[in-house]
């Protein structure tokens, strides 16, 4: 981990943040093909409360001009290739929001998914960390449509990975008023979102 993490290096940030908010980390490397409709799919989300904030790992490719086409809500910050969890990282630090998510830049949300999260959260006060489902969709090609070709991915992907970052939304407030920077990959899941294959 860095040395300018807050908190002396402890890789930790502090306070609530904004009540209501919902960071949304986007981390990213040459995606500028794809990466619109992941912004455009945090941005349609009935929980309008969101800042997008995308990391840009290093790519060479039209990320930036892609990113800056979208309103004050979308945060572009471009760092030295790192990998992909020092992109997260920057993102976290970079957070305003009582709740932080993840999203990867080549996977979008449904509309309905922080709505549904935020309610839980509201409903149980206790709880730090909220997932759903996930289902994997082939993306438009050569005429033919977007495709779901499995709704119900979740099973699927923990037989493969037995850990994942991959679309976590979190309560700053119950990581006992600090949110902890992923540093390695540790248990979590995805929540509604549509990963491409």
């Amino acid at each position: 981990m860095s040395s300018d993490f807050h908190n002396g290096g402890a890789g930790l940030l502090p306070g609530d943040g904004v009540p209501g908010l919902v960071s949304v980390v986007v981390p990213t490397f040459n995606r500028g093909y794809i990466i619109a409709s992941a912004i455009q799919s945090i941005l349609d989300q009935s929980h309008k409360d969101v800042e997008v904030i995308v990391v840009d790992d290093g790519s060479t490719d039209d990320t930036a001009s892609v990113v800056s086409q979208f309103d004050s809500r979308v945060r572009y910050v471009s760092r030295v290739n790192g990998g992909v969890s020092c992109a997260r990282n920057t993102g976290i630090r970079l957070a305003r929001g009582e709740f932080v998510a993840f999203l990867d830049a080549d996977d979008k949300w449904l509309p309905w998914k922080l709505t549904a999260q935020i309610a839980v959260f509201n409903a149980f006060k206790d709880v730090g960390m909220v997932w759903t489902d996930i289902c994997a969709f082939r993306g438009a090609s050569g005429g033919r449509p977007e495709q779901i070709i499995e709704q119900h991915y979740l099973r699927t992907f923990y037989s493969a990975y037995a850990t994942s970052e991959f679309g976590v939304s979190m309560r700053r407030s119950r990581t006992s008023g600090r949110l902890r920077l992923p540093g390695s990959r540790r248990r979590a899941s995805a929540s509604a979102t549509c990963s491409a294959t």
